[in-house]
């Protein structure tokens, strides 16, 4: 049998890690289906597989694709078939996402848990449908579809247990004080890399990139405006940046233009050098950001980080991140200095 996990960040890669530990899950039966252009240095022994192409077939969600979807599932479950050739249990971190339906009432998969993969974990929307709006006819065929398909549920709460699947998950939740699952939890921690080495020093400003302009969650002149702003608290001289996944190079080359008007010098952290272990191995970061996975774990495993959030402050200047903010609510952001 195999091991199937979803990885798509290095958070999902060290649950991934962890999971396998606690489990004593043999490493040569371990498969790791990748996304989003994830990178990482430390893979050993693994069988990695790309499959962003079948991410992106579903992803926007598009009435076209809706009318496809019978002959995207066959095409998905043959490649499946061919690329595991066994029967298998699945490591996930959600059920919105079509893809992760399919792989859990494939005919050759056995069970699957959900694995915690960053702040969602921690909202009050676990158990409910997307609060985001579609066109209405798009809705329409969502319910229409909903009420027919035996694979697919489309908008599909985040962590509910799949109506359609016998399998009863268990939920993989890092071990710690924020934790609002109490059902079927099995806690873990991140295992840190015993040859990892970064040239990040103590007490270092770091800069937390999130995908705000690129998800059109805020207006991006108000965006920059706001960290601009966030940036007059930055004190060090030299500011290290952990830019996310899907980053575009423009909003990165604007901001580093704005800290260099503030007399910044900054370097780029490397998409492989996974920032999980930067905050194992380093005390005392000042971390800067808007709202992040990053920044909420820079919270959660301590080492006296301080963390500067301009959340607050977006979103009383901006009423696209304004509801957006309203609808991501979390204990988590309380707990940081908001500008």
């Amino acid at each position: 049998m195999k091991y199937v996990f979803w990885i798509h960040s290095s958070t999902s890669y060290y649950m991934a890690k962890a999971i396998i530990a606690k489990e004593n899950l043999d490493c040569h039966n371990v498969v790791y289906l990748i996304d989003r252009n994830y990178a990482n240095k430390y893979h050993n022994n693994i069988e990695i597989e790309d499959i962003s192409f079948w991410m992106n077939k579903f992803y926007p969600m598009k009435i076209k694709t809706i009318l496809n979807l019978r002959r995207i599932i066959k095409s998905f479950d043959c490649y499946i078939s061919c690329l595991i050739a066994d029967s298998f249990t699945v490591y996930i971190p959600q059920l919105t996402t079509p893809i992760f339906q399919l792989l859990i009432t494939h005919h050759s998969c056995v069970g699957y848990h959900f694995m915690e993969e960053g702040l969602a974990y921690y909202k009050d929307q676990l158990y409910k449908a997307s609060p985001n709006k579609f066109p209405l006819l798009v809705e329409l065929l969502f319910k229409v579809y909903n009420i027919f398909c035996r694979r697919v549920q489309l908008n599909y709460p985040f962590l509910k247990p799949y109506k359609k699947s016998r399998f009863q998950p268990k939920y993989y939740l890092l071990n710690n004080k924020y934790n609002v699952l109490r059902e079927n939890v099995s806690l873990v921690s991140w295992i840190k890399e015993e040859t990892f080495f970064t040239s990040i020093p103590s007490g270092a400003s770091v800069l937390v990139l999130s995908p705000i302009v690129e998800y059109r969650l805020a207006t991006p002149e108000k965006f920059y405006a706001s960290m601009n702003l966030l940036f007059n608290y930055i004190s060090d001289s030299h500011v290290f940046i952990k830019a996310h996944p899907y980053q575009a190079s423009s909003v990165v080359n604007t901001l580093v233009g704005l800290l260099e008007q503030h007399g910044k010098t900054w370097t780029l952290i490397p998409n492989d050098e996974p920032f999980e272990q930067i905050l194992l191995s380093v005390e005392n970061l000042c971390v800067f950001g808007t709202e992040s996975s990053l920044m909420f774990y820079a919270t959660l495993l301590g080492n006296n980080n301080k963390i500067i959030s301009n959340r607050n402050n977006l979103a009383f200047n901006d009423i696209i991140f304004r509801k957006y903010a309203q609808n991501s609510e979390s204990l988590v952001v309380n707990s940081y200095i908001q500008i």
